[in-house]
This record gives C-alpha cells, sequence and structure tokens, in this order.
C-alpha cells in the first residue's frame, strides 16, 4: 500500500486466520484485477493457496460468497483471479478448491449448486436473444463463459478474453462438427450452448 501510495487495500474482503476484515466493503469497486474492477467484488486470503487451506478459512470464504451471491440475486460469477488476470493467484489449491464448487468437508452446498445453475440459466437467456458470433462482434460476459468452456472440452478459442474473435469461431466450429448434428457455423445459439455446457 505504501509503495503505491494507497490509504487502504485493493480488495473488498480480506480473510485471514479464521477471521474477515473489511477491506474497501460491499458494493464497493475494488482494485484488484485490472480492467474488471467496476464489475467484480474481491476477497483475498492471506495465506498460502497452493497449500491446503485450514477449513475455518473455507467456510469464511464460502459463506462472504454466498452472501455476495444473495445481494446480487444468485448471478455473480465466481472466479480465481488466475482467471481474469495474468497471475497464479489465489494458488493451486484454491483454485481447485473454487471449480469443485467449494466444498467443505467434501460438500458441496445445494445453494452452490442452485447459484451456478441460475448463473448458467442467465447467460443462457443472453445467448437465446442474441447468439454469439465473430458477424455481430460479440463480446462480454457470456462470450468469456463460452470460450472457457471450449477450452476445458479441448477446443483452443484463443486468449478467453470475453472477445469473440476467428479463433473462437474456428474452435466452436471444431466443436461443432465434433457432435455430429450441429450446423458448423462458428455460431453459438442456444442448441449449440445446450450441446456445449449440458451434454
Amino acid at each position: 500500500m505504501k509503495t503505491r501510495g494507497w490509504r487502504g487495500i485493493a480488495y473488498n474482503w480480506l480473510i485471514s486466520d479464521g477471521v474477515l476484515y473489511e477491506g474497501r466493503g460491499a458494493g464497493v469497486i475494488s482494485g484488484a484485477t485490472k480492467g474488471w474492477n467496476s464489475r467484480t467484488e474481491s476477497i483475498c486470503y492471506a495465506g498460502w493457496g497452493s497449500a491446503e487451506v485450514a477449513e475455518e478459512n473455507l467456510r469464511l470464504i464460502r459463506a462472504k460468497v454466498e452472501e455476495i451471491q444473495a445481494r446480487y440475486g444468485g448471478k455473480l460469477w465466481v472466479k480465481p483471479h488466475s482467471k481474469l488476470g495474468s497471475t497464479s493467484c489465489p494458488g493451486s489449491y484454491l483454485t481447485s478448491w473454487l471449480q469443485q464448487g467449494m466444498p467443505v468437508n467434501g460438500v458441496v452446498e445445494e445453494t452452490t449448486v442452485q447459484s451456478a445453475a441460475v448463473y448458467l440459466e442467465s447467460i443462457k437467456e443472453q445467448v437465446a436473444r442474441r447468439p454469439l458470433s465473430r458477424r455481430r462482434r460479440s463480446r462480454g460476459e457470456a462470450v468469456r463463459v463460452v470460450q472457457e468452456r471450449l477450452a476445458e472440452r479441448g477446443f483452443d478459442p484463443g486468449p478467453v478474453d470475453g472477445i469473440w474473435g476467428r479463433k473462437t469461431t474456428a474452435a466452436l466450429k471444431q466443436f461443432q462438427r465434433s457432435q455430429g448434428y450441429l450446423k458448423p457455423d462458428g455460431v453459438c445459439g442456444v442448441r449449440t450452448f445446450h450441446a456445449l455446457f449440458l451434454q
């Protein structure tokens, strides 16, 4: 903070040794991730996230995420910092834990699963209203979600940056061909979205 001349931390919340601290607080623009600060509420874990994290800290992180989701109607995207910027933060252990649905004692809370389902349904509705394609110059969260899913399924969309370009079009066409029943047009409508996420 002193080096950059900041008066406080860049994060909205900080978790350390089983204690939750308020940083910038609820609904305040964070300074944690360049290019995403106006659209995120950030939580910092003050520890080594590549080693096993104490259950008390995991419970606090999950509780804070659920509280934030409740404030925004369950529509938020829960991502590790490494998915939004060039960093390894928050470390391999915490990243894996987030991607598994934030289980504590091996249990993923039903509310967490429901929040993920609500979020995915909201993205699907966006795609239904306006299919994603290069021709439409599609950009934004829905594009990023599709790019990430293509990469997870082994189809390289290029950078996961929320901009629908040539590589994303080529990756989607490749995926569509692999399904055998989708038209390989490089446009992500509801049918392609369903195949990509729900099959």
